[in-house]
């Protein structure tokens, strides 16, 4: 049973930023809940990390760097949200 009923919520734009762990000109590092789904949805921007983080920012385009939690993840608790690092700038992309 989805405890956020047929559709996980939208994000609460005031409350988003107390997600935010660090954040500067490149790099943005996020305590995602793991209602949130990371990529752009049908159901507009405030529905994903990608599309809530390109409102907070002003962002055209988003990078999603790495998941920083995912080995400690899936040794204690697997599924749920995380610690995403997201690049702001190509700058900070691996290529």
């Amino acid at each position: 049973m989805n405890p956020y009923g047929e559709e996980a919520p939208l994000v609460d734009l005031a409350v988003f930023p107390e997600w935010i762990l660090q954040e500067d000109e490149n790099l943005l590092i996020i305590n995602k809940p793991g209602w949130l789904v990371c990529h752009p949805s049908k159901n507009g921007p405030l529905s994903s990390l990608v599309g809530v983080v390109r409102e907070h920012t002003g962002a055209e385009k988003l990078h999603l760097v790495a998941r920083l939690d995912r080995v400690e993840r899936l040794r204690a608790r697997p599924g749920g949200g995380g610690s995403y690092l997201g690049g702001v700038s190509p700058q900070v992309v691996p290529q």
